[in-house]
């Protein structure tokens, strides 16, 4: 019966160790909000100004006519199960802001909650970026403040 016992304590302790070091699940969250990022940014028919005599698309200068919600559900494909959402702002030179939204509707939902900052399932990652960028309008180049805040549930 010590033997039985030795034994059984043996399996035990094997499997408990095995257990610790397998994933279960690998956590995606970051990359698929840093892979939307890079998407909105650097996607010739997102955001990015397209220059109609060469046809070089210019990044880092954004386009102010391709800043709209229906321009960027349109050209940005981001096939996941939980849904991403964004709003994107300018600041522009004027003093007034361009705003434009990815998914408005579930932005307008999670932003609350993410900004809450709350840990564990049921609760949205938020982020937030702010960077100068250049954009165009009325032909002329002008330097103002991008901001994009991307929420994910995490459900």
């Amino acid at each position: 019966i010590p033997k039985l016992i030795f034994l059984s304590i043996a399996i035990l302790v094997i499997v408990i160790l095995t257990s610790l070091f397998i994933l279960n699940r690998v956590q995606t969250d970051q990359l698929e909000v840093s892979v939307f990022f890079n998407r909105l940014m650097y996607s010739e028919n997102a955001l990015m100004y397209k220059d109609p005599d060469s046809g070089i698309t210019m990044f880092g200068v954004i386009d102010l006519e391709k800043l709209n919600s229906t321009n960027l559900e349109r050209t940005i494909s981001f096939p996941s199960d939980r849904l991403i959402a964004a709003k994107l702002s300018i600041s522009l030179k004027t003093g007034t802001s361009h705003i434009a939204y990815y998914h408005e509707e579930w932005f307008e939902n999670y932003a609350p909650l993410g900004k809450l900052a709350w840990k564990g399932s049921g609760g949205v990652d938020y982020v937030k970026k702010q960077f100068y960028i250049n954009y165009i309008k009325d032909d002329e180049i002008n330097t103002g403040l991008l901001t994009i805040e991307i929420v994910r549930p995490r459900s």
